[in-house]
């Protein structure tokens, strides 16, 4: 059953592109409320940092003496960069996956953070119609780079398909734009449990695709139509196993 057990088990990666996406929804999702008083942004942006950074710092202090008791070592430069969260943007295995390897995700939330309110503005000026022509270029793009990792096979290519900033941005504002068409009424109603449905059989069929699609390309679609109609059924009063009594319509 081993074999098998890989083919079912070892799609963990995936995880990082669903919260790439809901992140991206969620944070345009919540910049619909209102904020009152002057440097509502400031304090937005305030916010997210607190709940980051501390326990980043705290995290890279560990893994720092981690590595000095077991009597490796790690260059200044490289452990300024894990500190500073830039490291995810330079394509060499031993720096995006220095210190606490998994904190690359943060280096590209970090990145994603700082283009927030510019993408929010420009998305939000938009004419309704283009909106899903956004998100299916988003999409492209991303299923575009990973093509052309293939088609080229780049000397880093493990960092162009799945640790690159610039590429998984592509994902967060895959879901910037999913909450704007749906919190615009424009998202079709695709039931819950099909979506449920697309993004499993789309997650168990990752076990069976080789790198660089494996991680991200297959599951990007059923993932952003697993968390509008998430949302969706939430703003219609349809139960699912994540509703919560809190959730509320816009302006409410």
């Amino acid at each position: 059953l081993a074999p098998l057990g890989d083919r079912l088990l070892a799609q963990g990666a995936n995880g990082v592109s669903f919260f790439f996406v809901l992140s991206g929804f969620v944070l345009a999702w919540s910049a619909h409320r209102p904020v009152p008083g002057h440097g509502a942004v400031a304090r937005r942006s305030g916010r997210r940092a607190a709940r980051i950074v501390p326990l980043h710092v705290l995290t890279w202090a560990v893994a720092f003496g981690v590595i000095a008791l077991e009597g490796s070592r790690v260059s200044v430069p490289v452990a300024a960069a894990n500190l500073l969260l830039v490291h995810a943007f330079v394509p060499k295995q031993s720096v995006y996956y220095s210190m606490d390897a998994v904190s690359w995700s943060l280096s590209c939330q970090l990145f994603f953070y700082a283009l927030f309110w510019p993408a929010r503005r420009t998305i939000r000026a938009l004419p309704a119609w283009l909106l899903p022509l956004t998100l299916g270029l988003c999409v492209l793009g991303s299923l575009g780079v990973l093509a052309a990792v293939v088609r080229v096979g780049p000397a880093h290519a493990a960092w162009f398909a799945y640790i690159a900033p610039p590429f998984r941005l592509l994902e967060f504002l895959a879901g910037m734009v999913t909450a704007e068409l749906v919190a615009s009424g424009r998202w079709p109603g695709i039931p819950f449990a099909a979506a449920v449905v697309a993004a499993g059989a789309a997650y168990v069929a990752t076990g069976w695709v080789e790198f660089p699609f494996k991680a991200t390309g297959v599951t990007l679609v059923p993932f952003v139509v697993l968390i509008a109609a998430a949302a969706h059924a939430d703003l219609a009063g349809t139960a699912t196993w994540w509703s919560r009594p809190a959730v509320r319509r816009l302006g409410e």
